[in-house]
């Protein structure tokens, strides 16, 4: 009953790629060192002053997969000299592979950098220009981060139909309740809750009390993003509570923190948050859910990337994320121009961002590491919880928001018995799926 005026909130209210497994590196490599052979110069040699026509597609990827091979082996020379090479082929501004291709080198060269301070020596003055010149920029801002991820909701379809499935599934699942309190992990500036609001304010026989605790590391952006939901509710006559909770990060939440009201129902939700724990290991991870389990929840809904950068050997998930993030970068050159401010600001703030942590980090400052939806089904299972399957009107608004607001042909939705996912052309990205 909800489902239409949900859809037609959100869309008033905002405006062939490659698969490369590891298995086949070896092929892929097969033919690299005799274009490497008459191509590369010693690695010593400036990149400056080099031939400076365009690599194809196939070929820029052997390289880059070339060096990330000798940069697992430790083969300083080589891998410093594919960088120079690259360096100088590799446009920033270029088509969507070189875009990402040139992300992918400055995050390989910054690999190579730790692991020269870690082993206390430098290089030599022409590589040390080289690394130099390839630095991955100093990490953004939380406003830059917080307009980044503004950009994304704008410019894709990932955040909205994100956004769009989980409201989905907390308005069929508070169907009839007086007291509704909402847990979002990570409100960022809220936009996923207006739909919502408008939603619970149109629901036959009068709107529930709406209490909303809004968790993040910014006092400022939460109160902001709390005044502008308390507005928004006024002029839905909705009733309406902001609960503001600042911490440093959402494994600090504990139990104790949060303000419950007798006869309330909960609705948790975890848009692209539960990764944060897979560097952390198992047991705080198990234990973040059991704490959510003391909430009672009516419904958890969990949006994650469908991608597996979560592999301990560093070939694998170099692969994997390379596919990944070939695949999201040819996206955005199908829907948006070269030049566009937004797609600039999104590949740069967002998607290199991360691109730079799964390749150059380890350990503990290894943080962007994603599973695939079976896993996090495991997960969640393995910790009492059970899948809520999709609802038609949840299709039938995912189908809509693709044909209205992302006409391209690219776009596909993936049925699921669990879940629903979002791609491009045959390799989905992101996963939506719905826990009680």
């Amino acid at each position: 009953m909800h489902s239409l005026s949900l859809l037609q909130t959100t869309l008033n209210r905002h405006h062939n790629p490659f698969v490369c497994s590891p298995f086949l590196l070896h092929e892929m490599l097969s033919s690299v060192d005799a274009k490497l052979s008459a191509a590369l110069e010693p690695a010593s040699v400036s990149a400056r002053g080099r031939d400076s026509r365009a690599l194809d597609g196939s070929s820029l990827r052997e390289l880059i997969f070339e060096c990330a091979q000798a940069v697992s082996r430790h083969d300083l020379d080589r891998s410093l000299g594919i960088l120079g090479y690259l360096a100088s082929k590799v446009p920033e501004d270029g088509d969507a592979g070189e875009r990402v291709g040139s992300y992918f080198t400055r995050a390989l060269a910054s690999r190579v950098s730790k692991r020269l301070e870690a082993a206390g020596s430098g290089p030599e003055a022409d590589h040390s220009n080289l690394l130099d010149s390839l630095r991955i920029p100093d990490p953004p801002s939380q406003e830059e981060i917080h307009a980044a991820y503004l950009a994304l909701n704008r410019v894709t379809p990932f955040l909205r139909f994100a956004h769009l499935t989980a409201n989905q599934a907390i308005v069929e699942e508070m169907e009839g309740e007086d007291i509704v309190h909402l847990v979002d992990f990570e409100i960022m500036q809220g936009v996923q809750w207006p739909p919502l609001m408008q939603a619970l304010a149109e629901r036959p026989g009068g709107p529930p009390h709406l209490r909303l605790t809004g968790i993040g590391s910014s006092p400022d952006i939460l109160r902001q993003t709390g005044n502008r939901l308390a507005d928004f509710a006024r002029t839905l006559n909705l009733p309406f509570e902001f609960l503001p909770l600042v911490v440093g990060g959402i494994e600090q939440v504990s139990v104790d923190m949060f303000s419950k009201r007798e006869g309330e129902v909960v609705a948790v939700n975890c848009v692209l948050q539960l990764n944060r724990f897979l560097e952390k290991g198992p047991d705080m991870l198990k234990a973040f859910l059991e704490m959510i389990q003391t909430l009672r929840p009516k419904v958890v809904t969990l949006a994650e990337r469908e991608a597996n950068h979560n592999q301990p050997q560093f070939l694998d998930r170099f692969s994997e994320a390379y596919r990944h993030y070939a695949i999201i970068f040819d996206s955005l050159e199908a829907t948006l121009p070269p030049r566009s401010p937004d797609r600039v600001t999104v590949e740069e703030v967002w998607f290199g961002r991360e691109i730079a942590n799964i390749v150059s980090c380890d350990g503990a400052d290894w943080v962007e590491r994603h599973e695939t939806f079976e896993q996090w089904r495991e997960i969640m299972e393995s910790a009492g919880f059970h899948s809520l399957p999709p609802s038609t009107f949840a299709l039938a608004q995912a189908k809509l928001l693709l044909r209205l607001h992302y006409p391209s042909e690219g776009y596909r939705l993936f049925e699921n018995d669990d879940c629903l996912l979002l791609g491009w052309q045959d390799h989905p990205l992101f996963t939506v799926s719905s826990w009680h």
